[in-house]
């Protein structure tokens, strides 16, 4: 007869969102920050707000400098904040 078997399901993983900052959610249709090292988003207005409080520009999450890059709709076009 027949064999069974199980085969394991991994949901896709969903990225959180959410601004490291403020904790609402980061819309991806417009410009975001995002953190290359540890891909936590920010909004563009959290993130700039922070930067100017902070003498260097660090990750909120992971604490890497020069990771935070600012990204539009269209994910080729970055630029280091």
């Amino acid at each position: 007869m027949g064999s069974c078997y199980s085969i394991p399901f991994y949901p896709p993983q969903i990225e959180n969102r959410n601004c490291a900052l403020c904790l609402e959610q980061v819309i991806s249709h417009n410009i975001y920050v995002k953190c290359s090292k540890c891909h936590t988003f920010l909004h563009t207005l959290c993130a700039f707000e922070y930067k100017n409080k902070q003498p260097v520009i660090i990750c909120p999450n992971c604490k890497c400098k020069n990771a935070l890059f600012i990204y539009d709709n269209d994910v080729r076009n970055c630029e280091l904040l």
